[in-house]
């Protein structure tokens, strides 16, 4: 699943283990490694896995549109021969369903959503370790709890659970995650 560059994997641990050093806790590193890393790996796989599916269905529409015609020239041409009219059928076939296909699927929406949705993480994580705002605290202990509240609003957001606000029950569950990492 580890689809984001490889560099960026190694810069973003070294970056998270440096942190170490500067206040936060073991649980807060692995926080920041297995929910924090692990999400931003993950939507960056999901929207690389829609990009890719994306993309194979429309060269298969689009290539199987341009074809058709030339089989079905063909064809006609050589009435006697029934392999173009059968390679014309099943290429029409093979396009209509890679159309609809997408069109149920939405992989293209999929794509954009999930990257989307690994950058506003990334985004998140770096303003954090900058200690930028909203995380220009002095120190990355005080400004983690924002930090994980944050992560967890992108994350719910994302999987649909919460549009707008976070749940009180969640709340409660972040502080007590937060709480178990200090």
């Amino acid at each position: 699943m580890k689809t984001v560059s490889l560099l960026q994997v190694d810069e973003l641990r070294n970056i998270i283990n440096q942190l170490g050093d500067k206040g936060l806790t073991d649980g807060q590193i692995d926080y920041l490694k297995n929910r924090w890393m692990h999400q931003v790996e993950y939507w960056d796989w999901r929207s690389r896995r829609s990009r890719w599916r994306y993309f194979a269905l429309r060269a298969v529409t689009i290539c199987g549109s341009v074809a058709i015609p030339v089989f079905t020239s063909l064809a006609m041409s050589y009435s006697t021969c029934i392999v173009f009219s059968i390679i014309a059928t099943i290429l029409g076939s093979l396009v209509a369903a890679s159309a609809a296909w997408e069109g149920v699927a939405n992989y293209g929406q999929i794509w954009l959503e999930k990257r989307k949705a690994g950058e506003l993480l990334k985004v998140e994580g770096m303003l954090f370790f900058e200690l930028a705002e909203p995380y220009a605290t002095g120190d990355h202990a005080t400004g983690f709890k924002s930090f994980v509240l944050n992560v967890e609003k992108l994350i719910a957001k994302e999987v649909g659970d919460y549009v707008a606000t976070i749940d009180a029950s969640l709340k409660k569950q972040i502080e007590d995650l937060i709480k178990k990492a200090n």
